[in-house]
């Protein structure tokens, strides 16, 4: 499992609304500038996260973006089995969403991979953005 770009600044950028909105809603213009992220790419990752009902938009002079729920009630787990779609470490299972190789019922490797996708998705499902936000995480 590799997680992409789009994971990582999706989780940056909604740690720094969470860090910054206080309720309010926060402009894309003054994440991309904190997080160091071009304007473009975040408009994609945030339509994502709005279709998913993460954040909520406001536009005109006060507008922007804000979670929609409290930091505490988004999990990690959550946040990048949207932007990655699956988190499992191999593509050749239904642990990825696909279909089973033929192979399956020989593999004597498929049982560690299905270990390991337990193991990620019960660690990540865990941690929260608040979490992160409080550098609660081990």
């Amino acid at each position: 499992m590799m997680v992409s770009t789009k994971g990582r600044y999706a989780l940056r950028v909604l740690i720094d609304l969470a860090v910054n909105s206080q309720g309010s809603y926060v402009s894309l213009k003054g994440v991309a500038e904190r997080q160091e992220v071009s304007m473009k790419y975040l408009e994609n990752i945030v339509a994502l996260l709005s279709k998913a009902g993460f954040v909520e938009s406001m536009r005109g002079k006060n507008g922007g973006y804000r979670l929609k729920e409290e930091p505490s009630k988004y999990t990690i787990s959550s946040v990048l089995k949207l932007t990655e779609g699956t988190l499992a470490p191999v593509s050749c299972s239904k642990l990825s969403g696909g279909t089973e190789c033929a192979r399956s019922e020989q593999c004597m490797t498929l049982p560690l991979w299905r270990k390991l996708d337990k193991i990620i998705d019960d660690y990540l499902g865990s941690v929260t953005l608040e979490d992160l936000i409080n550098r609660n995480v081990e």
